[in-house]
C-alpha cells in the first residue's frame, strides 16, 4: 500500500525530529567523554575501582574453589557453578581448558554446560589448575 504525499511528509518530518534529538543527545555525551577525558584523576579513580573490583572478584573465586576443594561432599551442581564462573571470569575457552588439562575440548563443554561432572577424584585436579589461574591472573593485577 502507498503512502501519500501527506503521509510521506510526517514521517520525514519525524524522522528529522528523530535526527535533531539524536544529534542533541550526541552532542551532550561527546561534552561529557571530553570532560572525563580532561580529568586524569577520574581516569585513573575509574581505572583503579575496575582493578579493585577484579581483584575482588578474583578472590571470592579463590574461596570458592578453595572452598569446594576442601569440601568433603562435593556435589555435581557446586563443580558445575564453580567451573562455569571460573570459566567466565577467567575468560577460558573450552579448547584451552582442555588443552591445559590434557582433556577433550568437548569434555570441557559438557563440564561447562552442565551435562556431566569429572569424577569427584579428578575434581581437585580441576580445582587446582582454576587456583593456580586465578593465582596468576591476580599476579598480573599486582603489577
Amino acid at each position: 500500500m502507498a503512502m501519500t504525499k501527506e503521509e510521506r511528509e510526517k514521517e520525514l518530518q519525524q524522522l528529522i525530529a528523530i535526527r535533531e534529538s539524536l544529534t542533541k543527545i550526541l552532542e551532550f555525551i561527546n561534552e561529557k567523554i571530553s570532560k572525563l577525558r580532561n580529568e586524569n584523576v577520574l581516569s585513573a579513580l575509574a581505572l583503579s575501582l575496575v582493578k579493585v573490583d577484579q581483584i575482588s572478584s578474583l578472590n571470592n573465586l579463590l574461596a570458592m574453589i578453595q572452598c569446594e576443594k576442601e569440601c568433603l561432599d562435593q556435589s555435581d551442581d557446586a563443580f558445575f557453578d564453580v567451573f562455569s564462573q571460573a570459566l567466565a571470569i577467567l575468560r577460558l575457552s573450552d579448547s584451552q581448558v582442555a588443552q591445559d588439562l590434557d582433556m577433550s575440548a568437548p569434555t570441557i563443554r559438557r563440564w561447562r554446560s552442565c551435562e556431566s561432572a569429572p569424577h569427584p577424584a579428578f575434581r581437585n585436579v580441576v580445582y587446582s589448575y582454576l587456583s593456580r589461574k586465578v593465582k596468576e591472573e591476580l599476579k598480573k593485577l599486582e603489577v
